[in-house]
C-alpha cells in the first residue's frame, strides 16, 4: 500500500511496459491529482483497490493526452467523503447527495490509443464521473474499446456515470449497470461516434 501517487513515466517508462497495482496493494493518495497517471505510452493494471476520501479534484487512473497504452482495472476505485445526505421521514434521501467536487474514477485528458476496461466504480462528487473519455479511443476495433463490467455508482449535482467524446474506434459495452444520484445528471452520455 501507498499514499503517494504512481506514474508510469517514472515506473515503467514508455516503451509499452505495465505498471501493475497488483492484489492485496493499494494507492490512498491525500491531495488532489491523479492517484495513478499513464503519462507515458506503457499500460496500467488494477487489480488492487484505489481509494481517495474527502479530496476535491482527485482522479483515480488519469491518461494523459496523446499517449498509447491500456487501461484495465478489474478492482475497485472509490473517490468519497465522509458526508451523508439527510434523510426525510419517509426514509428516503434528499439533497445535497454531495460536498466535494472534480472527482473521476477514470479520467482521459485527450485522444488516447488504447483501450479501457473497468470493474467497480464508486464516485461521490458534485460535478464529477465514474468515467470521463475527453477526446475518443483510436485504435480500431481490437484496441479502442471501451469494456464496463462495472458496477458504476455515482452521487453529486451535475455530473455522470459515464461520459465520452470523440470517436470511440473499438466500441462501448457496459454490462455491469450504471447507476446516478442527484441533479443534473446523466447515467451514460456519448457525444462522439461509436463504431
Amino acid at each position: 500500500a501507498t499514499t503517494s501517487p504512481v506514474d508510469t513515466a517514472s515506473t515503467v517508462g514508455s516503451t509499452g511496459g505495465t505498471l501493475d497495482i497488483a492484489s492485496g496493494g493499494s494507492v490512498n493518495p491525500g491531495g488532489a491529482g491523479p492517484a495513478v497517471n499513464l503519462d507515458s505510452n506503457a499500460n496500467v493494471t488494477v487489480e488492487g483497490a484505489i481509494a481517495f476520501s474527502g479530496v476535491d479534484n482527485a482522479v483515480g487512473i488519469q491518461a494523459a493526452a496523446n499517449v498509447t497504452g491500456s487501461i484495465n482495472s478489474t478492482g475497485s476505485i472509490s473517490i468519497g467523503e465522509t458526508f451523508s445526505p439527510g434523510i426525510n421521514k419517509d426514509g428516503y434521501s434528499y439533497e445535497p447527495y454531495a460536498q466535494g467536487t472534480g472527482r473521476y474514477g477514470i479520467k482521459t485528458l485527450g485522444a488516447f490509443t488504447g483501450g479501457i476496461t473497468a470493474g467497480t466504480i464508486t464516485v461521490t462528487g458534485n460535478n464529477s464521473y465514474g468515467v470521463y473519455i475527453s477526446n475518443g479511443l483510436a485504435g480500431g476495433a481490437s484496441v479502442g474499446f471501451l469494456s464496463l463490467s462495472g458496477p458504476i455508482n455515482t452521487s453529486g449535482d451535475g455530473g455522470g456515470g459515464v461520459y465520452t467524446a470523440g470517436e470511440i474506434t473499438g466500441g462501448v459495452n457496459v454490462t455491469g449497470g450504471v447507476s446516478v444520484n442527484g441533479q443534473y445528471t446523466v447515467g451514460m452520455q456519448t457525444t462522439g461516434t461509436i463504431d
